[in-house]
């Protein structure tokens, strides 16, 4: 099949590696070079590199109504157009253009979490199943007819990173059987159960911020929601720790206060505690708690929390 894709980050490179394999890619359509990093440097996309290494036309529109950009892809005559995070919501013109529609993989199980962190808000939940749809695009919310669905499991030591590889995989296999299925005639799309709609709001910054009257599974879900960005912060001694990977442990340590115990860091929760396994001082690298009690000294009985 003729493919055009959308997509901008790493969640989307299995798709694209697994499109070029099997079908005729003609076109990767990615977000335009944006600033990133502490020195706002000016970097290129994940699917545009890919792009590049495979010798596949980039497309990087500043508007997605432009009139010549539309004409280029009206020349492609695709088949389909597929959308792995893509960052921009495709206008009609768009939708209707390819012979087979637009489809897009959505991670999660729609009508569950639409919207834009979907992600991150099932591990903040503390699902323990999540999953992937193949969703034919349609003019509201991650509202189209589902195309297909596979469940992918949420292990406890899942962060956000890990999982985002997990249903990247899964979305490439699953984009593939529904090509097929396609292509077979075979085929039988679902509409969505509104009353079961959940939403996936994009992620505030002061969702940063850890709330240390919180039971702790909450904040180790939280702390693995957003890892390894934007990260869940706490203030200390004047500055920002960024803790990034942490575990619930039963142990009555005071609510927002170190406790110390020889190699172990641990922060009272509203029930329970946190054990910090690994964090990173405000403009220093990532540790794990061994080397920073041995390189800052916190002491048992110092508070955390808001900047003061």
């Amino acid at each position: 099949m003729i493919i055009i894709f959308f997509g901008t980050p790493q969640f989307a490179l299995p798709t694209l590696a697994a499109l070029h394999l099997n079908h005729e890619l003609k076109a990767v359509v990615t977000q335009p070079d944006k600033p990133k990093g502490r020195r706002l440097s000016i970097r290129p996309s994940a699917t545009k590199e890919w792009a590049v290494q495979h010798s596949i036309p980039i497309l990087e529109p500043e508007s997605l109504r432009d009139p010549a950009f539309f004409n280029y892809l009206f020349e492609l005559k695709p088949d389909v157009i597929v959308v792995a995070a893509y960052g921009k919501i495709l206008h009609p013109d768009l939708l209707e253009l390819p012979k087979f529609g637009c489809l897009n993989i959505h991670a999660s199980l729609l009508p569950r979490y639409r919207g834009a962190a979907p992600i991150q808000r099932a591990i903040m939940d503390d699902m323990d199943v999540t999953g992937v749809t193949i969703m034919r695009m349609a003019a509201g919310m991650d509202t189209g007819d589902i195309l297909d669905q596979a469940e992918v499991a949420i292990a406890p030591v899942d962060d956000a990173a890990s999982l985002t590889a997990k249903l990247a995989a899964a979305g490439a296999r699953l984009i593939l059987e529904t090509l097929n299925e396609i292509e077979s005639g075979s085929l039988r799309p679902i509409k969505q159960n509104e009353a079961l709609a959940t939403y996936a709001p994009p992620l505030a910054k002061a969702e940063s911020d850890i709330i240390w009257s919180w039971p702790a599974p909450r904040i180790v879900n939280l702390i693995r929601a957003l890892s390894p960005a934007p990260g869940a912060y706490t203030g200390w001694r004047q500055k920002r720790l960024k803790i990034w990977k942490a575990r619930s442990v039963p142990h009555e340590t005071p609510q927002g206060e170190f406790g110390v115990h020889d190699k172990t860091l641990l922060v009272g929760a509203g029930w329970g505690a946190i054990e910090v396994l690994e964090l990173q001082p405000e403009g220093k690298k990532v540790m794990g708690a061994a080397e920073f009690i041995h390189g800052y000294r916190p002491q048992s009985g110092e508070k955390v929390g808001d900047l003061v």
